[in-house]
């Protein structure tokens, strides 16, 4: 005859679902009458469970005078209950059973043993041996001033994808039900009766039970305490978690579950008139403070957030009028026909940058209100960060003053960040990893022993990856990032180096394809060697200039990069934000080119900067001010030796004297804004505020309607011109190796080699512009042989081959 009792689970379908009218029932009826009763769930724990349960006896055994063992078979095929049974000897009549006749999955096998255990305190601890039993006494031991006692594994004796996960997954945690406590889903915790039938009904059907018990327990105000527990590898059996199949759900569940607790439960209904055991009405502690929603700290960012929103109002009328954006849409269109990356369509541009914009057409076309609503995205993200950052490091009023200057930069058209260029996307994952790695270096010292595996450097890794995706020139915030992580002295250079070696993986992760598609030549020239004559381009042509300029480069890097040393130990990180603004800025000053969005990737980091600054406050001396803000001296004025430098790229919508060289100076911001509220009420025509941005948008309107209107959209086309909004607006194919006319000069050559090409083509349509010809006149010869000009809009006409003509209506 068996000396344990067992009691067989068949029905339920596999949830975890303690119901609120059955406990409150079984609360009145069936008081608790043991000290401790712990739930071991389980699973084929056969080479395992032994120890366990033996271990477990002897703690419980000296902690409570009373005591059971709930084992949970969750359908194990390896006779995991026999086993623990005969560990256990005499001392098997402390052993419950509770068998599932099949597999339901962790979460509900803890929660039926919850359900089916009988002590004042409860707890529950993994069957797989990896917890050490020891340590549910000393959590026990903080029941006298607790309610809700749970381990944290202070070093996971898991893989590191496994840790990955759980961080990833606890991130998600603190975000969405606003819970400050490490390790959530940790597999030993004790806690009292009370506090499950406080929480109950339990509405989670996955592991998320650990998440709800957490929050319900945290709203009703039970006092929560959490020490490390230890952590060992499995030594036998199979791991169960951290597969896709199980994360895709938990991630879906996160949401539903967060939907459901506020739909379905709330902290002033669930503390009512409940029954403790001896039947009198359970008093719950009051709340040691007051919890705030998850959303309220981010109130400090709203403005800002308007700010950008409403700036940005007039972009999503704009015209297609820029030539960069032009031509990435063109290559994206080009993308999604099937061409391939710098073999079939060439661009300067890493990949991520074009099919990020490919999959805006994909959804909306050409249309630039799709466009910068990406850009809008990109920059509210960018917004989010700063004010994360910010808000930790500075507090929320600086946080606020920052994410505010950051919002009227982006919101503004001054940098076109409302276009959709590499600078207007890549500044949101940049800005991210900035801000990661900024919290990171404002912690305390002693996290540096810390054994515990860190996720932020994977995760500000894969962020600095996917800039560099977008833009080679995140190589500069790269250096700049892990320059910091190595000198401060509370990063772990394992932390330094995992940061550097997510990075290097994940960009050779698309550059390996992509370079054995297209090939290596090609990929190095597009994304490298295209740039060297770019930059000579607009450099000095003496040598003493070139010399005074890479100098002058030099002493700015120099000053900036000495003063991060000297200040490293600094408890606010401001000098890592001079030491990321003057990579930002050292690039478009390096590279002399007078283009107003080289400046974007700055924007966030300078912004924090001057949120760092202790500048004069009623409340703080000037003495004091001063002193603080010297000690950045060197830095800063690194960093204004870069921003001469970058402010070669000038300025977009502003008066002649700040524009860029290469913008259109008689444009301002009261041409765009009030121009936008002219047209808005109809007080102007659409085409004067149209013309006002460039004066080829109404020609190139006019040349794709008559294309489509003479059903020509399938017809080989070429668009010689640097303006390639026709290729998009006629949604034409573009059939020479690149859209804007000057880079297949680059490419191919400039002695006749794109005329050449283009007349082995023989298009059906080709496009001129008459600057273009003036330019590059080479084309008159493959004009006069054959092609009819069949429709002129100044500056553009359109060419048709003669035969094709003949046939046109």
């Amino acid at each position: 005859m068996e000396a344990w009792a067992h009691e067989d689970v068949t029905a339920g379908g596999g949830h975890c679902r303690i119901d609120n009218d059955r406990e409150r029932a079984n609360a009145r009826t069936n008081p608790p009458t043991l000290d401790v009763s712990l739930t071991i769930p389980a699973h084929n724990e056969s080479g395992n469970i032994g120890g366990v349960v033996t271990a477990a006896r002897d703690v419980l055994a000296a902690a409570a005078a009373t005591y059971e063992i709930v084992l949970v078979d969750d359908g194990s095929a390896d006779g995991t209950a026999e086993i623990a049974a005969a560990a256990l000897g005499d001392d098997a009549r402390h052993l419950r059973v509770v068998r599932h006749d099949r597999q339901r999955g962790y979460a509900t096998t803890v929660c039926d043993g919850l359900r089916a255990a009988n002590g004042r305190v409860l707890a529950f601890i993994d069957g797989d041996g990896q917890f050490d039993p020891a340590d549910i006494g000393r959590l026990m031991e903080q029941l006298r001033e607790a309610d809700f006692v749970t381990g944290y594994r202070a070093h996971r004796a898991d893989p590191w994808h496994r840790s990955v996960v759980s961080g990833v997954m606890n991130l998600l945690v603190r975000i969405f039900y606003g819970i400050r406590w490490r390790d959530v889903d940790c597999g030993l915790k004790v806690f009292r009766h009370e506090v499950l039938s406080a929480a109950s009904p339990i509405l989670a059907t996955s592991a998320l039970f650990n998440t709800e018990l957490y929050f319900k327990a945290q709203r009703l105000g039970f006092r929560i305490r959490q020490l490390p527990v230890t952590h060992r590898p499995r030594l036998s059996g199979r791991r169960s978690g951290a597969r896709l199949v199980p994360i895709l759900r938990a991630l879906r569940d996160l949401v539903r579950l967060r939907v459901r607790l506020a739909r379905e439960w709330s902290p002033k209904a669930a503390a009512g008139d409940r029954p403790t055991p001896r039947g009198k009405a359970l008093a719950v502690p009051a709340p040691q403070k007051t919890l705030r929603p998850w959303w309220r700290p981010w109130l400090g960012a709203v403005p800002a957030a308007l700010a950008v929103v409403v700036l940005r109002l007039p972009s999503f009328w704009e015209p297609h009028w820029y030539t960069d954006e032009a031509g990435y849409v063109s290559t994206a269109q080009s993308l999604l026909r099937g061409h391939v990356l710098y073999s079939q369509i060439w661009t300067n541009k890493p990949p991520l940058d074009l099919w990020i914009i490919a999959s805006v057409v994909r959804v909306f076309g050409a249309s630039e209100a799709g466009l910068h609503a990406l850009t809008l995205v990109s920059a509210l993200v960018t917004l989010a960060a700063v004010y994360w950052a910010g808000s930790r490091i500075f507090g929320q009023r600086r946080a606020a003053f920052a994410t505010l200057l950051a919002a009227i930069a982006l919101g503004l058209p001054v940098l076109d960040a409302e276009l959709a260029l590499p600078e207007s996307l890549l500044i949101a994952p940049v800005s991210w990893a900035g801000a990661i790695v900024a919290v990171r270096l404002a912690g305390n010292r002693e996290q540096r022993a810390s054994r515990r595996f860190a996720w932020w450097p994977l995760i500000a890794g894969v962020l600095v990856a996917a800039g560099i995706a977008i833009q080679q020139t995140v190589l500069a915030e790269l250096l700049a990032f892990a320059l910091a992580l190595a000198i401060s002295p509370r990063v772990r250079l394992r932390d330094c180096a995992l940061f550097v070696s997510t990075v290097i993986v994940f960009t050779l992760a698309w550059l390996g394809p992509v370079i054995a598609m297209a090939g290596a030549g090609k990929v190095a020239f597009a994304l490298v060697g295209f740039y060297v004559p770019f930059t000579q381009s607009v450099l000095p042509t003496s040598a003493g200039g070139q010399l005074w300029h890479f100098a002058e480069a030099f002493i700015a890097g120099a000053l900036i990069v000495g003063g991060a040393f000297l200040r490293r130990t600094a408890a606010r990180p401001t000098w890592f934000f001079v030491l990321w603004a003057g990579a930002a800025l050292l690039v478009p000053g390096a590279a002399g080119q007078p283009y107003a969005h080289y400046l974007i990737p700055a924007v966030g980091p300078v912004a924090l900067t001057i949120a760092g600054l202790r500048l004069p406050l009623p409340r703080r001396s000037l003495s004091a001010s001063m002193r603080a803000t010297a000690r950045l001296a060197p830095q800063l004025t690194g960093l204004v030796i870069a921003a001469v430098m970058g402010s070669v790229a000038g300025l977009d919508w502003v008066t002649p004297a700040a524009a860029s060289p290469l913008s259109n100076s008689s444009r301002n911001l009261n041409d765009y804004y009030g121009g936008a509220l002219a047209t808005a009420l109809q007080q102007q025509p659409r085409a004067d505020w149209d013309a006002r941005f460039d004066s080829r948008v109404p020609a190139d309107e006019a040349v794709a309607t008559w294309i489509q209107n003479e059903k020509l959209s399938d017809a080989t086309a070429v668009v010689w011109s640097s303006d390639a909004w026709v290729y998009a607006l006629a949604d034409l194919t573009v059939e020479v190796p690149t859209p804007p006319i000057y880079n297949d000069e680059v490419l191919l050559g400039i002695n006749g080699q794109v005329a050449a090409y283009v007349a082995s083509l023989q298009p059906d349509v080709i496009v001129t512009s008459t600057d273009a010809v003036q330019e590059f006149p080479e084309i008159q010869s493959v004009l006069k042989t054959g092609y009819v000009a069949m429709f002129f809009t100044d500056p553009d006409t359109v060419w048709v081959r003669a035969d094709v003509a003949s046939q046109l209506p």
